[in-house]
């Protein structure tokens, strides 16, 4: 049994803050997730320019009944999550 990391960052220049986080889970579990995850994307996603759907967290965060739905999924299916925060002013002094 193989651990499959999903990861992604953000940055917000008026926080100063660099943010990355993701899910883990095996293989067999992403790919019952992503069925589950893509009727939701449907139902509650948003749209890019390119007509695809997406779930993006600060996005969502106004709607927490939408969101919960989303995070049904991740209950279900998600082994444990990861997250780091780092400011960018530390990065940069250090790299001094």
């Amino acid at each position: 049994m193989g651990w499959h990391a999903y990861i992604d960052e953000s940055y917000s220049p008026d926080k100063d803050a660099y943010v990355i986080g993701g899910c883990i889970s095996t293989k067999e579990e992403w790919a019952s997730f992503s069925t589950e995850w893509q009727s939701y994307l449907w139902r509650f996603g948003r749209v890019d320019e390119s007509g695809l759907r997406y779930f993006h967290m600060q996005e969502m965060a106004h709607n927490l009944e939408e969101v919960g739905f989303f995070y049904s999924v991740m209950q279900l299916y998600v082994a444990a999550y990861i997250s780091a925060r780092f400011h960018k002013s530390d990065f940069e002094r250090a790299m001094m």
